[in-house]
């Protein structure tokens, strides 16, 4: 369920779990998944290597750079 079965634009998707393409050669490897809708914008990400996962609920519509808080949540691990 974690391995990237369909690499493609703009993500490339697994069963549920995708990655942007550049950041097919991020160490350490992750996959994410989304999900948004009236009023809230989530973001999961997870470091299967690691046995890390991290979970970011707002209260809003717009996409934020989440891709700095995990990045930097998980340097701290």
């Amino acid at each position: 369920m974690r391995t990237i079965s369909a690499p493609g634009k703009p993500f490339d998707h697994g069963i549920g779990w995708f990655r942007p393409p550049a950041s097919a050669d991020c160490t350490p490897a992750y996959v994410e998944h989304y999900g948004t809708g009236c009023g809230f914008w989530n973001a999961m990400r997870i470091y299967p290597h690691r046995r890390l996962a991290m979970v970011a609920m707002t209260n809003t519509t717009f996409r934020w750079d989440f891709d700095d808080l995990f990045t930097h949540l998980e340097q701290l691990r």
